[in-house]
């Protein structure tokens, strides 16, 4: 317990992947969007499991890297690179791509070791990213780490795992989360944003319910209702969370004010998708 405390407390999101894991059977695959703690876990956790980098996830960071306009020529190698990866149905293009990649590597290499030093350019002219300290940064910051990517994935064997499945695999081995993203991710999303002027608390309960009815193996009702003492724990946690927004509304009962909430929320989130607002309340 001590050492999930801690390890929540340094990096809550690693904490909940692991929770998330430990209740379920290493798989023989297992294909990721690119998330460095889904990445990390996995590794630990199921040490013999194969990884699969999404190749979506993958043109999309290079393309955001590069624009999909490019005027340098190594930026038009990223975006043809780009474009390939996710039409790649064979080793031998799998190793010809590979091959072009560690070409480029090696022909863009000098451009891409390329810097700026601060005391050549204006204040003004400073990108945003670079922090104060920094004396220098690589001029061609996102073509670098397009290649950089490239390589480590190559190198690290997840990018074309689905071309080389682990024996036992009795099915095709998707490339991409695709599935996931437009069959589940994006219809809990909707169910959010239609939904968006619940609390979190009710907002889980939706979204809860939506699995369940979906779920092949059911837990029966009765039983859920059991567990949940037939809606009142989920009450409880209802009526906690709307007291818990009232005081940020409006202050205290006793007429002390609200806490400050003007800027960031500092909390932990895991998700950019959650949708709050007041439409529906009285």
């Amino acid at each position: 317990m001590e050492i999930k405390a801690q390890a929540e407390e340094q990096n809550p999101g690693h904490f909940n992947y692991a929770r998330l894991l430990d209740m379920l059977a290493p798989p023989l695959i297992v294909t990721i969007d690119g998330s460095g703690g889904a990445r990390a876990v996995i590794k630990k956790h199921w040490p013999d499991t194969k990884i699969q980098r999404c190749l979506v996830h993958v043109r999309r960071n290079i393309l955001t890297d590069i624009s999909h306009h490019p005027r340098y020529l190594a930026h038009k190698a990223l975006r043809k690179f780009a474009y390939q990866l996710t039409h790649i149905e064979t080793q031998d293009e799998a190793r010809e791509f590979i091959a072009r990649v560690h070409k480029a590597s090696v022909t863009f290499g000098p451009w891409l070791k390329e810097k700026t030093y601060r005391s050549q350019v204006k204040a003004t002219d400073i990108p945003r990213w670079v922090k104060p300290s920094q004396k220098f940064w690589f001029t061609h910051r996102g073509a670098r780490r397009s290649f950089n990517r490239l390589n480590e994935l190559i190198n690290d064997g997840t990018l074309f795992t689905y071309l080389n499945p682990p024996e036992g695999i009795t099915c095709d081995v998707k490339s991409t989360t695709n599935l996931l993203e437009g069959g589940i991710n994006k219809q809990l999303k909707d169910l959010a944003r239609a939904h968006r002027g619940t609390f979190d608390e009710h907002q889980r309960i939706i979204m809860d319910w939506w699995l369940y009815v979906r779920t092949e193996n059911q837990v029966p009702p009765l039983q859920l209702a059991l567990e949940q003492d037939f809606g009142r724990k989920g009450e409880q946690k209802a009526q906690a969370a709307w007291a818990k927004e009232e005081i940020k509304r409006r202050g205290h009962a006793d007429g002390r004010p609200a806490a400050y909430d003007t800027g960031i929320d500092s909390e932990w989130n895991p998700s950019l998708g959650v949708r709050k607002g007041w439409a529906g309340r009285g």
